[in-house]
């Protein structure tokens, strides 16, 4: 009886600290995603275009499904369009490997944040 109260406990703790884990990741890559987008900002009012490709193949990677929360901008139109969303990083990272300037990178970003990013405060 005591082996199986035992086991019980030891289920729940485990099944509890998954969720933990998964919140925990979630808000993980929640933080990794919005520094990128700052990291992308600054490349862009740095005059360093060609530094936004590499971030924006990062960026295609930093939207596992459902990771939103209170502290995210992230819409759930994202994953219901998720081939939208990804053509235009494809697209980001394509001109910046191009070298096409702030301005047609910067019509990208807008884009996005019309369309998928949730305007707080």
């Amino acid at each position: 009886m005591k082996f199986k109260l035992f086991l019980a406990a030891a289920t729940s703790v485990a099944l509890a600290m998954g969720a933990v884990s998964s919140v925990s990741a979630q808000g993980d890559v929640i933080a990794e995603r919005q520094q990128a987008m700052k990291d992308m900002g600054a490349a862009l009012k740095a005059g360093k275009p060609g530094d936004v490709a590499p971030l924006a193949a990062k960026l295609k990677m930093l939207f596992p499904e459902g990771s939103t929360s209170a502290d995210s901008e992230a819409t759930d139109l994202i994953w219901q369009e998720w081939d939208e969303f990804v053509a235009i990083f494809d697209k980001l990272e394509a001109d910046s490997m191009a070298g096409a300037d702030a301005r047609t990178l910067g019509g990208s970003c807008k884009e996005c944040h019309d369309k998928y990013r949730e305007q707080k405060g």
